[in-house]
């Protein structure tokens, strides 16, 4: 009974993991791309966003380290890896 319920919750936690992993790792670059327009350049940006500009972008790691996502996908992992001990 116990080990049905680890590997539930093992494969749960992994698709949530993968998915929470593609959506901050690869979705994030695949769509934060600003493609140009019929008669613009993709290198104009507009006046309103001068400020938002100057913040530092946090690097790959950093965001999935601050992701709750990725930490609940991970616990459950570490759970169900002890229920099978």
């Amino acid at each position: 009974m116990w080990v049905r319920i680890s590997d539930v919750l093992f494969m749960a936690s992994l698709g949530l993991l993968v998915l929470a992993l593609l959506v901050k790792g690869a979705g994030s670059g695949m769509f934060g791309r600003r493609r140009p327009g019929p008669g613009g350049d993709a290198g104009e940006m507009p006046a309103h966003r001068d400020g938002a500009d100057k913040q530092p972008q946090l690097s790959l790691p950093r965001r999935l380290l601050k992701s709750y996502v990725i930490w609940i996908a991970l616990a459950g992992i570490a759970v169900s890896i002890l229920m099978t001990l």
